[in-house]
């Protein structure tokens, strides 16, 4: 019983908060209410970015992998199993 009166105290509280930023209910989306819609050359922008991140983050796994078997030696391929 006491959990479901914490739940309902965090509730509480989370809606206060968010009254007294002026916040939607839900905190989410812009305090007026309305929503935000990117141009297609901003979509193409974010695309872009997004795909460069991700290389950017895909080359740096490669790059600690290839100095992780560097450091280990080229040994490490060749033991018994």
């Amino acid at each position: 019983m006491s959990d479901l009166n914490d739940r309902e105290r965090v509730v509480a509280r989370q809606r206060d908060l968010e009254q007294s930023f002026g916040l939607p209910a839900g905190g989410h989306g812009l305090a007026s209410g309305e929503t935000v819609s990117m141009t297609p050359d901003e979509l193409k922008a974010r695309k872009r970015r997004n795909m460069w991140l991700g290389l950017a983050i895909a080359g740096f796994i490669l790059l600690v992998f290839a100095i992780t078997l560097a450091k280990m030696g080229a040994a490490i391929l060749d033991r018994p199993l």
